[in-house]
């Protein structure tokens, strides 16, 4: 009998040889591939410390963290490469999460072991009778295979960077310029219709900006003086129903009173507050309060200083960093480089559990964040954050909404 770990009917995952086994193939996994793999099986749906994994597989030897960095990468690479999308996902400075299912059983081996010990023995033998020759012969293609994967790993980033700049904003004829829905350019035009029911059931005296994403639903209030009074992002989950979220969503919208803050009046400084909520199709779906303080200038190339502050529904703070960024303004966007981050606080605890919250400090800590202008008079803007979030930029005053 050997452990196995299923994903729905995807795959077999047998670290006893090695494998993912699938219907009609199966795929070779390195030792160390298999050793990270059963770390993030054991602990599906939940984030795995990256220093347990170097303790526990590398024994913290030196070079450890880039051939976790590059297992990762192959272990993704191969879950893309039978159709299974962002399987992995990396919480900075924290560790990694397996977004899958999965299902611990015991049974007979499903894979070829004869295959996997006729490899072993071959590598002892080469070992044993190495000599300098054939060691320089084998350098060959490892010095190959790594070429290769860092070329790979810079195409990927590259690709993924560029995929964020390439969010474009699609604006339907709209009538009515003061309850405005826009899309995001990865949303089919046939799924239009599935989310202008947002429009019906909002309160018709409320005026709003509404921006479409694959993963979110955000939303601006306007009074009738055009100010900005509050902000929502909705996130949506595709296995549910969506009718159902967007009918909760607007319940939460009609029926919504904005809390006063109390900040410190710095000229100059920006802000920003987003209220976040988990898939709405029932009550109590509100996660919690970002509030975003930023130090930034207008030129063309300069450092952003922003204090990023979540206080959950208790009022009780679950995350605080500081980011620093590098700001790169051009014509058709912003692109944040981020440099650094200082984390003040972070209860762990909170991140391990609510999957949710946990999305949320993995997205305002990525290494790289797009702006775009949506509606530069009412200093509306657009973050890649999420597949595309809008927000207001005000500037502090004394106890504000």
């Amino acid at each position: 009998m050997t452990i196995q770990y299923k994903y729905a009917d995807k795959f077999i995952f047998e670290p006893e040889t090695f494998r993912l086994i699938l219907e009609k193939k199966e795929i070779k996994l390195s030792h160390k591939e298999s050793a990270v793999l059963v770390q993030l099986c054991i602990n599906a749906t939940r984030v795995v410390d990256r220093r347990t994994m170097l303790t526990e597989i590398w024994g913290d030897r030196e070079s450890s963290d880039i051939s976790l960095n590059k297992n990762i990468l192959l272990l993704r690479r191969k879950f893309e490469s039978i159709g299974i999308k962002n399987a992995i996902d990396t919480v900075p400075r924290v560790g990694y999460i397996l977004k899958l299912d999965i299902e611990t059983m015991q049974g007979d081996s499903l894979a070829h072991r004869e295959e996997i010990i006729d490899d072993s023995i071959n590598t002892e033998k080469l070992d044993a009778n190495n000599s300098s020759k054939k060691a320089i012969n084998k350098l060959i293609p490892v010095i190959l295979i790594l070429s290769i994967i860092i070329v790979t790993s810079i195409v990927i980033n590259l690709t993924e960077k560029e995929k964020i700049t390439e969010i474009s904003l699609i604006r339907p004829n709209n009538k009515d310029n003061q309850r405005t829905i826009i899309y995001t350019n990865d949303i089919p035009e046939n799924d239009y219709k599935k989310y202008i029911t947002l429009s019906d059931l909002v309160n018709k005296s409320i005026h709003y900006y509404a921006l479409i994403s694959n993963e979110a639903i955000s939303f601006i209030n306007l009074d009738k003086k055009q100010n900005m009074t509050w902000q929502k992002t909705f996130l949506i989950d595709k296995n549910k129903d969506l009718s159902s979220q967007i009918k909760c969503m607007a319940n939460y919208i009609n029926s919504y009173e904005a809390k006063p803050l109390n900040v410190k009046n710095i000229p100059g400084m920006t802000f920003v507050r987003l209220n976040f909520y988990r898939s709405c199709s029932e009550s109590d779906a509100f996660i919690g309060t970002m509030l975003i303080k930023s130090t930034t200038t207008d030129d063309g190339t300069s450092t952003w200083t922003q204090d990023f502050s979540f206080t959950g529904k208790n009022d009780e703070v679950l995350f605080h960093l500081k980011r620093f960024s590098r700001a790169y303004n051009s014509k058709k966007s912003m692109h944040l480089d981020i440099k650094s981050f200082t984390i003040d606080y972070v209860k762990q605890e909170a991140l391990q559990l609510d999957f949710d919250l946990n999305r949320i400090f993995n997205q305002f800590t990525q290494d790289d964040i797009y702006l775009k202008t949506v509606d530069k008079q009412r200093k509306i803007y657009l973050s890649s954050v999420f597949g595309g979030i809008i927000f207001h930029v005000s500037t502090f005053q004394n106890n504000m909404e």
